[in-house]
């Protein structure tokens, strides 16, 4: 086997053990237990339900605006799977854990959440 085709295996080697290792972490984060700040109850991150708040930038001159975008995550909100009681993620005592346990990971909310929902707000 020439050095090209050694290098090349072993790239595919350590390509399957980060793809194990990106598994493992997103077990690892879906399985991280949020306290509903209504009913009490812990439950698995992938258990609830994120909605995506959205706000619309109206049309300010001839190549401006008439779009929508994304609020920032500690500006969405949660469903508790237990209570199904929506909490605002800004005020809620568990914000911090909750916005970098989204934001330190390369998955999308998709697959950290049991269902991922966009809300268009006026």
């Amino acid at each position: 086997m020439n050095s090209l085709a050694a290098t090349e295996v072993e790239l595919a080697r350590l390509e399957n053990e980060r793809q194990k290792v990106l598994a493992k972490q997103l077990r690892i984060i879906r399985g991280s237990f949020i306290k509903c700040a209504k009913c009490g109850e812990n439950s698995k991150l992938f258990s609830w339900t994120f909605i995506q708040d959205m706000f619309y930038v109206e049309p300010y001159s001839c190549t401006g605006g008439d779009y929508w975008l994304n609020s920032e995550t500690r500006c969405c909100h949660i469903v508790c799977p237990k209570c199904e009681g929506e909490i605002y993620l800004y005020n809620d005592p568990q914000r911090d854990k909750i916005v970098n346990l989204i934001k330190a990971n390369p998955f999308g909310k998709d697959k950290l959440f049991h269902e991922v929902k966009k809300r268009q707000k006026d």
